[in-house]
């Protein structure tokens, strides 16, 4: 999956997404930023026509994998690992809710991982640089959070937190609106295939805190 990826995205190398254009030169500003003010926010950055907003503006990345990433290596090569990583994590967290939670067997729960983690979406987004969409691979981390019950409820909502706040400070707040409408399809075929995973009280606890 990785390989068919990270080759679709430098089949023209140099000549990489148009939306690259606006993601490296942001990683390089927020690296610089880093080394002259340590981790702290960005809150606005005069490299760009005459100062822009940085941290106010919903399409930020600062506290992203790829940004943090791009701290320690170069741009580009910060982004081939993002895109390792993010759809290496999906693969494996749609692995494990399918064959662990939903109980289907092996065969089917690869398809399934597959299917999700590295469709045309995905990849057309990485490659076209929607870093926002990146983390779409994430998504089954969500429904693992709300009905592994090997998690105890106060883990799932500290997990569940972290995970709604990293899709908001990667520039993923509309994959957020994704998932809640794809969620609502998702339920009742989940209701009728598996009811006993739907325990009301802990998922409406976790989703609330």
């Amino acid at each position: 999956l990785n390989v068919i990826t990270l080759g679709v995205i430098n089949l023209r190398y140099p000549l990489v997404g148009h939306d690259y254009t606006l993601a490296l030169p942001s990683f390089l500003d927020t690296a610089l930023h880093y080394r002259l003010n340590g981790f702290a926010i960005q809150w606005f950055t005069p490299t760009f026509g005459g100062g822009i907003p940085a941290f106010p503006n919903p399409n930020n990345m600062q506290y992203s994998i790829p940004t943090l990433l791009a701290v320690i290596l170069p741009p580009w090569q910060a982004i081939m690992t993002s895109v390792v990583f993010y759809i290496s994590v999906g693969f494996i967290a749609c692995y494990y809710f399918f064959h662990k939670i939903l109980k289907l067997n092996w065969t089917s729960s690869i398809l399934g991982a597959f299917f999700f983690s590295a469709n045309g979406f995905v990849i057309t987004r990485m490659a076209t640089g929607q870093l926002g969409y990146f983390s779409f691979t994430l998504l089954a981390l969500f429904l693992i959070i709300l009905f592994d019950e090997r998690l105890t409820t106060k883990i799932a909502d500290a997990l569940f937190g972290l995970l709604v706040a990293s899709y908001i400070y990667s520039a993923g707040y509309f994959i957020i609106i994704i998932f809640g409408l794809s969620i609502l399809m998702l339920m009742p075929m989940l209701f009728l295939y598996k009811p006993e995973l739907f325990q009301w009280k802990r998922l409406f606890s976790i989703i609330f805190v």
